[in-house]
């Protein structure tokens, strides 16, 4: 799990990335395991609703072998 935006702030362009950097491994993402939730969080950050399930297709790409990924979320208000 990943916290995006728990201040609630304005982020312009987005992207969140990662790989997989271990070639000597068989791992690889499981794209179907993909899951992104708007939530309700409280001042310290622990979940208090979840609100939305967001469609993860039109952002979400993932490299050939599946060792890499990004997300490319855009600009993000303080209520999304």
């Amino acid at each position: 799990m990943v916290r995006i935006n728990h201040a609630g702030r304005i982020l312009t362009n987005l992207v969140i990335t990662d790989n997989l950097n271990n070639a000597t491994t068989n791992e690889t993402y499981i794209p179907s395991s993909f899951l992104l939730r708007k939530v309700t969080m409280d001042a310290i950050g622990d979940i208090q609703s979840y609100d939305a399930t967001i469609n993860l297709a039109p952002i979400l790409t993932f490299s050939p072998d599946n060792k890499s990924f990004t997300i490319q979320m855009g600009n993000i208000v303080n209520d999304s």
